[in-house]
């Protein structure tokens, strides 16, 4: 695995070789700038598989260097590891939104740096799919989206504050380990799902995740704000200055600018109603690591119980509707028997001249 340290401290950069030669990664190519690091990236020819970036440098610090290596094409899913000394929840925020993908504060363990360094190897190469994965980790530009399934968590790449869920997983094991998160998470779905899935092609579907990822990012506050799609129709967003006033105007804002999105595929009396349901808070508070990620599964059932919940009440609602004019059919059948009963019988009675005449 080629990788390339980013450091203004060349005892640090000294360091990490030497670390990192000790546990299997050899192929280390160093720069002591953000400026020296984006020439190598230009005038490379082979490309680099992993990044560990300082933050603080003078000129180009490594989350502008972040943001950079996530413009270049064959690096948009490429692994970014921040190294650094600032534990501070602004930097760490900075880092997340600027496209990294796991963060180690100095002092840092070796061990753990060579192990995260694989873990998030893996893990990238499992979010995108195999042949993706493949071309990521080696520097290339991912081939076209392929058909995945509707499970899968695919990354949406362009989109301001939006994640994978490798990196926004990491994103909270680090703000747990900094004893920083006194945060609330929740998740969004799209209703009809499965249709639009079934509907759709493979890219039109990833478009469509973009669209609705925009539409969130947008509606809530983008301070502080991160979304992760999860899979099956499911965004995980945190907000750190949301409130439940906040978030009852958001999920009544998203229901009204989610209708032009979904405008198209709801042509036709039989299609379904698509729509974005929002789920309860879930409070993160000061937990451990193994809890912090039990809350994150905690949102997601939330909301998947209550759009389970709506749609029952919808169909429930249909029956009943079915029911109501089924009943209204059997009255005007019973209506239109009587009366024309009435009228055979009028017409079989004699009439009150035949009766004077008698």
């Amino acid at each position: 695995m080629r990788i390339l340290a980013v450091d203004d401290d060349a005892a640090i950069l000294e360091l990490l070789s030497e670390g990192l030669a000790v546990s299997g990664h050899s192929d280390v190519v160093t720069a002591n700038s953000g400026e020296a690091a984006v020439k190598i990236l230009a005038s490379s020819d082979t490309p680099f598989d992993c990044f560990l970036l300082d933050i603080q440098m003078p000129g180009m610090d490594g989350v502008a260097l972040c943001a950079h290596i996530r413009t270049l094409d064959r690096y948009r899913t490429a692994p970014i590891l921040m190294v650094t000394a600032m534990s501070q929840k602004s930097y760490i925020d900075r880092a997340f939104t600027a496209g990294a993908t796991d963060y180690i504060t100095k002092p840092f363990d070796f061990l753990e740096v060579g192990t995260r360094l694989n873990l998030a190897k893996q893990q990238v190469a499992a979010s995108i799919g195999t042949d993706a994965g493949a071309s990521a980790l080696l520097g290339q530009k991912p081939p076209p989206p392929a058909d995945h399934s509707l499970c899968e968590p695919v990354e949406i790449l362009g989109v301001d504050h939006v994640v994978g869920y490798v990196a926004f997983d990491n994103y909270v094991l680090q703000l747990t380990r900094s004893h920083l998160f006194l945060s609330s998470v929740f998740a969004i779905k799209i209703a009809g799902i499965e249709q639009l899935y079934a509907k759709l092609p493979g890219s039109d579907f990833r478009d469509l995740l973009g669209d609705v990822a925009r539409l969130i990012v947008d509606r809530a506050d983008p301070v502080g704000t991160l979304l992760s799609y999860r899979g099956n129709g499911v965004f995980l967003c945190m907000n750190h200055k949301g409130s439940k006033q906040a978030h009852g105007e958001l999920e009544a804002g998203l229901y009204d600018k989610a209708a032009p999105v979904f405008a198209d595929l709801q042509r036709g009396d039989a299609a379904p109603e698509f729509q974005l349901i929002v789920g309860e808070q879930v409070s993160l508070g000061l937990m451990s690591r193994s809890g912090s990620l039990n809350h994150l599964r905690r949102a997601i059932d939330k909301v998947e119980t209550k759009a389970l919940f709506l749609q029952d009440m919808k169909s429930a609602l249909a029956k009943d509707s079915a029911e109501d004019s089924r009943k209204r059919q059997m009255l005007e059948l019973k209506k239109q028997g009587y009366e024309t009963f009435l009228r055979e019988s009028l017409q079989d009675a004699p009439s009150l001249v035949d009766i004077r005449q008698a």
